[in-house]
């Protein structure tokens, strides 16, 4: 589209045409591989600088090539509407997990458990003394004179025992058909029975004999008392050790509780 100017009347001067973008690119050799550069540059001195941006912001001109586009003149009476912007998209992901609860199939549990009790109520520890030995002494400071002071020496052999039982489950009480009782009764063997045996073991260390020697001087009239409170004490001292360590090791195999899970072919309707 060209736009004239008219000067007011009286003037000679001749009204000057600005040259069309279009009409200056048909001057350029045409070679956009090669010179798609100078032919920008040529345009920028032709028709200016503003004149080539326009071209660029129209999107008119083509940067990569420097060729100008053939503008669209709309129809007339036609209502050129601008369009609107489109919003970019981006990607979308869409991961879910299941909300039913698993199904799972269980094979039959049965709860299969061992006891093993040390009765420490019924167990034993005993001393008793052997070579004893005793004779006049000096040394003893509040004896009467008629209550010699003595010597005493004696040999102290202390035994310990503790009675332990072991439960099983008993089988017949559990409902269990021939492949389930099979079953469980090699586990019960080469597992559960096991286990207890060990803690039978463990509360076994507390069963024994240790020596031990006693010497003392005393008056003669108390002298056997005291020699009774001497035994009686190491007995009692290593009764308290003995069942303390052998509870400690028994208590250490624990716990060995799990149900035991069957696995054995469903019996149809009315078996046995």
């Amino acid at each position: 589209m060209t736009v004239e100017r008219h000067l007011p009347r009286g003037h000679d001067q001749k009204a000057t045409r600005q040259p069309h973008p279009s009409a200056a690119m048909g001057k350029l050799p045409f070679s956009p591989a090669r010179d798609s550069h100078k032919n920008v540059m040529f345009l920028q001195r032709t028709i200016g600088n503003q004149a080539v941006s326009r071209l660029v912001v129209q999107r008119r001109l083509n940067p990569h090539t420097g060729t100008v586009m053939r503008e669209e003149t709309p129809a007339s009476g036609d209502e050129i509407v601008e369009e609107v912007p489109i919003t970019p998209l981006q990607d979308v992901e869409v991961s879910k997990t299941g909300e039913e609860p698993p199904d799972t199939d269980f094979g039959r549990v049965v709860t299969l458990r061992g006891e093993t009790t040390a009765h420490w109520d019924q167990s034993t520890h005993a001393g008793q003394t052997s070579n004893l030995q005793f004779a006049r002494a000096t040394g003893c400071t509040d004896c009467a004179e008629d209550d010699p002071c003595i010597s005493v020496a004696a040999t102290v052999t202390a035994a310990y025992h503790v009675p332990v039982s072991v439960s099983l489950p008993n089988l017949d009480s559990m409902g269990l058909n021939a492949c389930e009782r099979e079953q469980a009764q090699h586990w019960i063997d080469t597992v559960l029975s096991p286990h207890e045996q060990q803690h039978v073991a463990k509360f076994s260390t507390y069963n024994g004999t240790t020596t031990h020697t006693v010497r003392f001087t005393s008056c003669n009239s108390a002298a056997q008392e005291t020699l009774r409170d001497r035994v009686e004490s190491i007995v009692d001292t290593e009764h308290a050790s003995r069942q303390s360590s052998a509870q400690s090791q028994s208590d250490a195999l624990d716990p060995f509780n799990f149900d035991f899970e069957l696995n054995c072919p469903e019996e149809e309707e009315g078996g046995s």
